[in-house]
């Protein structure tokens, strides 16, 4: 099990984003949307893989536990094509039509922990 540096953890020893935190009391482990839950809790700090799709492009990226860091792929998840240093990482480099994941993720056609 990797542990990135922003991962923290709350008084009852859970996992939590400590960069993106959950902001209140929602059905999305405390995020705004359901996309906001999968990028920022379920891929960035659970360790999913992550398939998003934004216009009809898909991309895919899988978590690698053994270099500790993240990899843009293939849909099959088998092909390291570039590198992350972490899931967060991923949010704020990975450019779609060239904006920043994390500034599009509502605008994501779909977004699914894989």
């Amino acid at each position: 099990m990797y542990d990135f540096p922003y991962i923290r953890y709350d008084l009852a020893g859970y996992r939590f984003n400590g960069k993106y935190p959950p902001t209140g009391n929602t059905p999305y482990h405390g995020y705004e949307t359901d996309a906001q839950e999968c990028i920022f809790y379920d891929f960035a700090v659970q360790g999913y893989d992550l398939k998003i799709t934004h216009h009809g492009v898909h991309y895919y990226f899988m978590v690698d536990e053994r270099e500790d860091c993240v990899w843009l792929s293939d849909e099959h998840f088998t092909a390291k094509i570039e590198r992350y240093e972490h899931g967060n990482d991923v949010l704020e480099r990975f450019l779609i039509e060239g904006q920043r994941l994390i500034d599009i993720i509502d605008e994501l056609d779909d977004c699914e922990a894989v």
